[in-house]
């Protein structure tokens, strides 16, 4: 398991990505975690990028060649 800052961590990333998803501007979706609207960004495309790599791994393949 995660240590407790580092899961407080993605916590936040995955905020930051929700709350943009969600069609918060980025200036409020830094307000909303207490952070600098390129930090949000950063946050977000981490969480996004977990998402992206985990559909990757479970991602069937449909044509072998």
């Amino acid at each position: 398991m995660a240590p407790p800052a580092a899961s407080q961590q993605i916590q936040d990333e995955d905020d930051a990505a929700r709350l943009r998803h969600e069609g918060r501007s980025w200036s409020l979706v830094a307000q909303e975690l207490g952070v600098t609207p390129t930090a949000a960004k950063l946050m977000a495309a981490a969480s996004d990028q977990r998402a992206t790599d985990r559909a990757n791994q479970n991602q069937h393949t449909l044509f072998e060649i």
